[in-house]
């Protein structure tokens, strides 16, 4: 077996964690001896076993010359939990393959040192690429403090999010709503506006039967919503934000529904800056067209995925984009990703070239 084989393996583990590990990145890792896997593991919930650890006590004393295999550079220093680097020295292991470095400033580099100066053989590289799209939004918080931003809507063949009435019921197929559940799953928080809440009463939790995983649910208002709302019945944490002269209103009337916190004002980059400094690493924003539009005129956005369905709404309101302050369509911001059909909708899913 090729090193690629292995390392898809460890990348499999990884898929596996998104979603349970934050603020911890989704790592993957495979111990290899005599041709055979003799374990697996990925990340644990924050405050348990890193996939490395979790690897070499499935295997106990048969990590002795071994080969790991995983996806990001082991850590080099105390947190929530020791070394990993200090676990691989003391199981024996004598090889070990890392598809990518850690960007991390307390570890950039100094795993793979500390591995090498134990004389153990370090590869660095293997499928580098695939191991850094699974990280991304993980890569992203640790370098700049901000979030990682999904972008996601469905609309109508003419280009509306809902009928000039606010109804909006289904516009995408069952099959499109589905992955919207596997992108809940994914990410750590879901972002909407008090007019999403208020006119379409969600729910904002990830139905997925098998997920224990719950993503944080964040609300940008000016005027509040309702205790009553659908939200506060399951899921995960409700956190609404708001003006610092409307929180102490909104909280009188939320009581210990939610945490309010009041911001100076709540354009898209007081929305980030707030998002990252709190430790939200990766969101979904699932909002109507005014959120929509501040995060893409900010430049806030990382990805952006879109069903469009074969309806025909008509109006004159309601479509995804307000103004973003392109003058030219040259100018107009570009993405790249692909098209692909689910059900009888199709969608694109890809990033800001």
């Amino acid at each position: 077996m090729t090193d690629e084989y292995w390392m898809r393996q460890a990348l499999h583990e990884a898929g596996r964690a998104l979603g349970r590990t934050w603020p911890n990145p989704p790592v993957g890792a495979v111990l290899v001896k005599d041709g055979r896997c003799i374990a697996r593991g990925a990340t644990q919930v924050p405050g348990r076993n890193h996939a490395e650890r979790e690897c070499l006590e499935r295997a106990g004393t048969g990590a002795a010359g071994s080969t790991l295999y995983v996806t990001l550079e082991p850590c080099s220093h105390y947190g929530r939990t020791p070394p990993c680097a200090d676990a691989i020295i003391s199981a024996g292991v004598e090889r070990v393959v890392m598809a990518v470095a850690d960007p991390n400033p307390l570890v950039s580099g100094r795993g793979e040192a500390i591995l090498r100066q134990a004389g153990i053989e370090v590869s660095v590289g293997c499928l580098r690429e695939e191991a850094t799209c699974l990280m991304l939004p993980f890569f992203r918080f640790i370098t700049t403090g901000f979030p990682w931003i999904i972008l996601k809507y469905a609309m109508t063949l003419d280009g509306r999010m809902a009928l000039d009435s606010g109804d909006s019921v289904w516009i995408s197929g069952e099959e499109a709503r589905a992955e919207v559940q596997v992108l809940r799953r994914e990410v750590q928080a879901v972002l909407v506006g008090g007019n999403t809440v208020r006119q379409d009463n969600p729910r904002l939790d990830c139905r997925i039967a098998a997920s224990e995983w719950q993503p944080a649910r964040i609300i940008v208002t000016r005027q509040g919503i309702s205790p009553a709302a659908r939200l506060f019945e399951t899921g995960g944490p409700v956190h609404v934000l708001t003006t610092e002269d409307r929180a102490e209103t909104v909280t009188l009337r939320l009581g210990s529904r939610a945490a309010v916190h009041g911001l100076p004002g709540l354009d898209a980059e007081q929305v980030a800056a707030w998002l990252g400094a709190n430790g939200f690493a990766s969101v979904l924003v699932e909002g109507g067209p005014g959120l929509i539009t501040g995060f893409v005129r900010a430049g806030l956005v990382n990805r952006v995925v879109a069903w469009v369905a074969p309806l025909m709404a008509g109006g004159t309101r309601m479509q995804p984009l307000g103004d973003i302050g392109t003058e030219f369509m040259r100018l107009a911001p570009r993405l790249k990703g692909r098209w692909r059909q689910t059900g009888d909708d199709i969608v694109f899913d890809g990033s800001f070239v």
